[in-house]
């Protein structure tokens, strides 16, 4: 399994929202909309955990198998 690294995702998310709002210049409403979905996205992903390798435990490894 792969993982992403927090700062890529946020990165990109950043960069999506920009191109987004270029489509909607001016229009108001609607940027306010898109800022207010990106960021609740970025809230929510800046929530989670990122995965290191020190932060697996033994507990974590021993029941990948099960």
């Amino acid at each position: 399994m792969g993982y992403l690294i927090k700062s890529d995702v946020m990165g990109a998310i950043q960069e999506d929202r920009e191109t987004s709002l270029m489509c909607y210049k001016g229009e108001k409403p609607i940027e306010d909309i898109i800022n207010f979905c990106y960021d609740s996205v970025e809230r929510e992903i800046d929530r989670l955990t990122q995965y290191r390798v020190e932060n697996v435990t033994d507990s974590d490894t021993e029941n990948k198998g099960k």
